[in-house]
Protein backbone atom coordinates (compact mmCIF):
# COMPACT_ATOMS: atom_id res chain seq x y z
CA UNK A 1 0.00 0.00 0.00
CA UNK A 2 2.84 2.39 0.84
CA UNK A 3 4.55 1.68 -2.48
CA UNK A 4 1.28 2.24 -4.33
CA UNK A 5 0.73 5.57 -2.56
CA UNK A 6 4.26 6.65 -3.42
CA UNK A 7 3.79 5.73 -7.08
CA UNK A 8 0.51 7.64 -7.32
CA UNK A 9 2.08 10.67 -5.64
CA UNK A 10 5.00 10.70 -8.09
CA UNK A 11 2.61 10.27 -11.04
CA UNK A 12 0.64 13.29 -9.89
CA UNK A 13 3.83 15.32 -9.62
CA UNK A 14 4.91 14.24 -13.09
CA UNK A 15 1.57 15.22 -14.61
CA UNK A 16 1.75 18.55 -12.80
CA UNK A 17 5.23 19.11 -14.17
CA UNK A 18 4.12 18.41 -17.74
CA UNK A 19 1.19 20.81 -17.43
CA UNK A 20 3.40 23.44 -15.80
CA UNK A 21 6.10 23.21 -18.43
CA UNK A 22 3.60 23.33 -21.30
CA UNK A 23 2.01 26.44 -19.83
CA UNK A 24 5.39 28.10 -19.48
CA UNK A 25 6.28 27.22 -23.05
CA UNK A 26 3.17 28.96 -24.31
CA UNK A 27 3.78 31.92 -22.00
CA UNK A 28 7.41 32.26 -23.06
CA UNK A 29 6.51 32.11 -26.75
CA UNK A 30 4.46 35.25 -26.27
CA UNK A 31 6.67 37.07 -23.80
CA UNK A 32 10.21 38.26 -23.25
CA UNK A 33 11.43 35.48 -20.96
CA UNK A 34 13.65 32.69 -22.29
CA UNK A 35 11.90 29.43 -23.02
CA UNK A 36 14.76 27.13 -22.05
CA UNK A 37 15.38 28.55 -18.58
CA UNK A 38 11.70 28.71 -17.68
CA UNK A 39 10.91 25.28 -19.13
CA UNK A 40 13.70 23.50 -17.29
CA UNK A 41 13.19 25.51 -14.12
CA UNK A 42 9.49 24.73 -14.04
CA UNK A 43 10.14 21.01 -14.46
CA UNK A 44 12.72 21.02 -11.66
CA UNK A 45 10.53 23.06 -9.35
CA UNK A 46 7.40 20.93 -9.78
CA UNK A 47 8.86 17.44 -10.16
CA UNK A 48 11.57 18.05 -7.58
CA UNK A 49 13.98 15.30 -6.58
CA UNK A 50 16.38 17.31 -4.45
CA UNK A 51 14.99 16.09 -1.13
CA UNK A 52 15.50 12.45 -2.04
CA UNK A 53 18.89 13.24 -3.57
CA UNK A 54 20.01 14.84 -0.33
CA UNK A 55 18.72 11.92 1.70
CA UNK A 56 20.43 9.32 -0.47
CA UNK A 57 23.73 11.04 -1.17
CA UNK A 58 24.17 13.62 1.57
CA UNK A 59 26.36 16.58 0.76
CA UNK A 60 28.07 14.77 -2.11
CA UNK A 61 24.71 14.12 -3.78
CA UNK A 62 23.65 17.74 -3.40
CA UNK A 63 26.97 18.99 -4.77
CA UNK A 64 26.78 16.65 -7.77
CA UNK A 65 23.41 18.11 -8.72
CA UNK A 66 24.21 21.78 -8.21
CA UNK A 67 27.94 21.98 -9.00
CA UNK A 68 27.50 23.46 -12.53
CA UNK A 69 25.15 26.18 -11.27
CA UNK A 70 27.30 27.07 -8.27
CA UNK A 71 30.47 27.16 -10.36
CA UNK A 72 28.77 29.56 -12.80
CA UNK A 73 28.05 31.87 -9.87
CA UNK A 74 31.66 31.64 -8.73
CA UNK A 75 32.97 32.28 -12.23
CA UNK A 76 30.89 35.45 -12.36
CA UNK A 77 32.23 36.47 -8.95
CA UNK A 78 35.80 36.19 -10.20
CA UNK A 79 34.96 38.54 -13.04
CA UNK A 80 32.96 40.99 -10.93
CA UNK A 81 33.28 40.35 -7.22
CA UNK A 82 30.23 41.53 -5.20
CA UNK A 83 31.02 43.86 -2.32
CA UNK A 84 30.79 42.40 1.16
CA UNK A 85 28.08 43.52 3.57
CA UNK A 86 25.16 43.36 1.15
CA UNK A 87 21.99 41.26 1.05
CA UNK A 88 22.11 37.68 -0.27
CA UNK A 89 18.85 36.26 -1.61
CA UNK A 90 19.08 32.47 -1.62
CA UNK A 91 16.53 29.78 -2.40
CA UNK A 92 14.59 28.07 -5.15
CA UNK A 93 13.02 29.23 -8.42
CA UNK A 94 11.08 32.03 -6.75
CA UNK A 95 14.51 33.62 -6.24
CA UNK A 96 16.19 32.56 -9.48
CA UNK A 97 13.21 33.61 -11.65
CA UNK A 98 13.04 37.09 -10.09
CA UNK A 99 14.56 38.69 -13.17
CA UNK A 100 14.86 42.25 -11.85
CA UNK A 101 15.55 41.40 -8.21
CA UNK A 102 18.72 43.54 -7.80
CA UNK A 103 16.98 46.50 -9.41
CA UNK A 104 14.11 46.21 -6.93
CA UNK A 105 16.49 46.67 -3.99
CA UNK A 106 19.07 49.12 -5.35
CA UNK A 107 19.95 50.48 -1.92
CA UNK A 108 21.00 47.10 -0.58
CA UNK A 109 23.76 45.66 -2.83
CA UNK A 110 21.90 42.44 -3.66
CA UNK A 111 23.55 39.11 -4.48
CA UNK A 112 21.03 36.77 -6.14
CA UNK A 113 21.71 33.08 -5.56
CA UNK A 114 18.62 31.11 -6.55
CA UNK A 115 18.58 27.53 -7.80
CA UNK A 116 15.40 26.46 -9.60
CA UNK A 117 14.18 23.26 -7.96
CA UNK A 118 16.27 23.62 -4.79
CA UNK A 119 15.07 22.41 -1.42
CA UNK A 120 15.74 23.90 2.01
CA UNK A 121 18.24 21.09 2.61
CA UNK A 122 20.05 22.03 -0.60
CA UNK A 123 20.35 25.63 0.57
CA UNK A 124 21.71 24.50 3.92
CA UNK A 125 24.20 22.09 2.33
CA UNK A 126 25.44 24.84 -0.01
CA UNK A 127 25.52 27.71 2.48
CA UNK A 128 29.31 27.78 2.42
CA UNK A 129 29.22 28.42 -1.34
CA UNK A 130 26.01 30.45 -1.81
CA UNK A 131 26.06 32.66 1.29
CA UNK A 132 29.19 32.77 3.41
CA UNK A 133 31.72 34.00 0.78
CA UNK A 134 29.80 37.29 0.46
CA UNK A 135 29.80 38.03 4.19
CA UNK A 136 26.33 39.56 3.91
CA UNK A 137 24.67 41.90 6.37
CA UNK A 138 21.33 40.20 5.64
CA UNK A 139 20.38 36.82 4.16
CA UNK A 140 16.90 36.41 2.67
CA UNK A 141 15.80 32.77 2.32
CA UNK A 142 12.94 31.38 0.25
CA UNK A 143 12.76 27.58 0.13
CA UNK A 144 10.56 24.75 1.37
CA UNK A 145 7.98 24.87 -1.40
CA UNK A 146 9.68 22.10 -3.38
CA UNK A 147 10.34 20.11 -0.23
CA UNK A 148 6.62 19.84 0.50
CA UNK A 149 5.92 18.80 -3.09
CA UNK A 150 8.50 16.03 -2.70
CA UNK A 151 6.86 14.75 0.48
CA UNK A 152 9.29 16.20 3.02
CA UNK A 153 7.70 16.79 6.44
CA UNK A 154 7.35 20.33 7.83
CA UNK A 155 9.52 19.39 10.79
CA UNK A 156 12.34 18.33 8.47
CA UNK A 157 12.14 21.59 6.54
CA UNK A 158 12.25 23.61 9.76
CA UNK A 159 15.26 21.58 10.91
CA UNK A 160 17.07 22.23 7.62
CA UNK A 161 16.38 25.95 8.00
CA UNK A 162 17.76 25.85 11.55
CA UNK A 163 20.90 24.20 10.14
CA UNK A 164 21.28 26.97 7.56
CA UNK A 165 20.90 29.60 10.28
CA UNK A 166 23.43 27.83 12.49
CA UNK A 167 26.02 27.86 9.70
CA UNK A 168 25.46 31.53 8.94
CA UNK A 169 25.76 32.61 12.57
CA UNK A 170 28.78 30.39 13.23
CA UNK A 171 30.68 32.34 10.56
CA UNK A 172 28.84 35.67 10.71
CA UNK A 173 27.36 36.18 14.21
CA UNK A 174 25.85 39.59 13.47
CA UNK A 175 24.14 38.69 10.19
CA UNK A 176 20.37 38.91 10.05
CA UNK A 177 18.54 35.95 8.46
CA UNK A 178 15.10 36.63 7.00
CA UNK A 179 12.76 33.81 6.02
CA UNK A 180 10.11 34.53 3.39
CA UNK A 181 7.15 32.28 4.18
CA UNK A 182 6.30 29.43 1.86
CA UNK A 183 3.78 30.83 -0.59
CA UNK A 184 0.40 29.38 -1.54
CA UNK A 185 0.00 28.68 -5.26
CA UNK A 186 -2.81 27.47 -7.51
CA UNK A 187 -0.78 24.46 -8.66
CA UNK A 188 0.01 23.34 -5.11
CA UNK A 189 -3.17 24.43 -3.38
CA UNK A 190 -3.52 20.97 -1.81
CA UNK A 191 -0.27 21.59 0.08
CA UNK A 192 -1.49 24.77 1.79
CA UNK A 193 -2.12 23.11 5.19
CA UNK A 194 1.43 21.76 5.20
CA UNK A 195 2.77 25.14 4.11
CA UNK A 196 0.95 26.80 7.01
CA UNK A 197 2.45 24.27 9.41
CA UNK A 198 5.98 24.76 8.07
CA UNK A 199 5.64 28.53 8.21
CA UNK A 200 4.46 28.34 11.82
CA UNK A 201 7.43 26.18 12.83
CA UNK A 202 9.93 28.55 11.25
CA UNK A 203 8.14 31.65 12.57
CA UNK A 204 8.49 30.17 16.06
CA UNK A 205 12.26 29.94 15.54
CA UNK A 206 12.45 33.66 14.81
CA UNK A 207 10.98 34.42 18.23
CA UNK A 208 14.01 32.92 19.95
CA UNK A 209 16.71 35.06 18.30
CA UNK A 210 16.67 38.79 17.51
CA UNK A 211 18.88 38.10 14.47
CA UNK A 212 16.05 36.16 12.79
CA UNK A 213 13.06 37.62 10.98
CA UNK A 214 9.95 36.28 9.23
CA UNK A 215 8.12 37.77 6.24
CA UNK A 216 4.55 36.56 5.94
CA UNK A 217 3.69 36.61 2.23
CA UNK A 218 1.32 33.66 2.61
CA UNK A 219 -1.60 35.66 4.01
CA UNK A 220 -1.40 38.55 1.55
CA UNK A 221 -1.43 36.11 -1.37
CA UNK A 222 -4.91 34.92 -0.41
CA UNK A 223 -8.20 36.68 -1.16
CA UNK A 224 -11.00 37.38 1.31
CA UNK A 225 -12.35 33.85 0.80
CA UNK A 226 -8.94 32.34 1.70
CA UNK A 227 -8.30 31.30 -1.91
CA UNK A 228 -5.02 31.81 -3.74
CA UNK A 229 -4.89 35.05 -5.74
CA UNK A 230 -4.30 33.68 -9.24
CA UNK A 231 -3.57 37.13 -10.66
CA UNK A 232 -0.18 36.99 -8.88
CA UNK A 233 1.02 33.97 -10.88
CA UNK A 234 2.24 33.06 -14.32
CA UNK A 235 0.25 30.73 -16.51
CA UNK A 236 1.84 27.70 -14.84
CA UNK A 237 0.08 28.46 -11.53
CA UNK A 238 3.33 28.08 -9.59
CA UNK A 239 5.75 30.89 -10.39
CA UNK A 240 5.15 34.56 -9.66
CA UNK A 241 4.47 37.17 -12.31
CA UNK A 242 5.38 40.86 -12.09
CA UNK A 243 2.44 41.61 -9.79
CA UNK A 244 3.44 38.79 -7.47
CA UNK A 245 7.02 39.98 -7.26
CA UNK A 246 5.87 43.55 -6.63
CA UNK A 247 3.91 42.25 -3.64
CA UNK A 248 6.99 40.39 -2.40
CA UNK A 249 9.19 43.46 -2.85
CA UNK A 250 6.88 45.56 -0.69
CA UNK A 251 6.66 42.87 1.97
CA UNK A 252 10.41 42.22 2.15
CA UNK A 253 11.76 45.77 1.95
CA UNK A 254 10.99 46.75 5.54
CA UNK A 255 12.85 43.69 6.84
CA UNK A 256 16.20 44.55 5.24
CA UNK A 257 17.29 47.24 7.72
Amino acid sequence: MIELHSSIFRLKLLLGALVSCAALAVSSAHGSEGLDADFLGAFDAVFDTSASTAAEGGRSGVWARWQPSVERFEQGDRAHAPAEGGVVFVGSSSISFWNDLPAQFLAHNVVQRGLAGASMADCAHLADRLILPYRPRVVVVYAGDNDLAAGVAPEQIAAAYADLVRQVHAALPATKVVFVSIKPSPLREALMPLARMTNALIAAQTETDHRLDFVNVFTVMLDSADHVRRELFRADGLHLNAAGYALWRDAITEHLD
